[in-house]
């Protein structure tokens, strides 16, 4: 039988052997990211650049002009895996009325749509990770309405990083095209 000092040590090996194996399953996946962005990582970027452009044009619309949303946001998150991970969000906030009882009035009941796209350079070989989020939340009456989450993940290839996505993008952050019309499936 085994007394507590061995089975602690026992443990705390197998600790570090899972923690060894975490580690050299994400040196695979950095070195087989490197090798598909040395490969592919001028589509990446160009396209990357193009749709910051885009961005960039519609941020500087003046309020009126972008009534749906405030602002379109765009940044470079860094990751273990090294995979060129962008992230474009935008939300908006949404009032509605709802009449309470004849006597009371209308209530006014405030809501927040965020959307949020995701895309990285995969481990595959020739694809790029797209992934989009949309989540509608209840702001100060959660009891009465849940939060609706929309969450899609695709691993597609480098040849769908074309201008069409691009504007396609845009539209979808800034509001312009529904999450029904929204999708990247064929």
């Amino acid at each position: 039988m085994k007394n507590w000092l061995e089975e602690i040590e026992e443990q705390e090996q197998k600790k570090e052997a899972l923690s060894e194996q975490a580690r050299n399953r994400i040196q695979i996946k950095k070195e087989k990211t490197a090798l598909n962005y040395q490969q592919n990582g001028e589509k990446y970027d160009i396209f990357i650049s193009r749709l910051n452009e885009l961005i960039q044009k519609v941020n500087n619309f003046s309020q009126d002009k972008k009534k749906d949303f405030i602002e379109i946001d765009s940044r470079l998150k860094d990751t273990d895996f090294d995979n060129k991970l962008f992230v474009f969000s935008s939300s908006k906030r949404i009032s509605t009325h709802k009449m309470r009882f004849y006597f009371f009035g209308k209530e006014i009941l405030r809501f927040k749509q965020i959307r949020v796209i995701y895309l990285s350079i995969s481990k595959e070989m020739g694809k790029v990770d797209i992934e989009y989020k949309e989540k509608f939340l209840p702001k100060g009456h959660e009891d009465n309405y849940s939060t609706k989450d929309t969450h899609y993940l695709y691993e597609l290839d480098f040849d769908i990083l074309t201008e069409n996505l691009a504007y396609r993008i845009v539209n979808w952050l800034a509001f312009k095209e529904g999450e029904a019309e929204f999708t990247l499936k064929s």
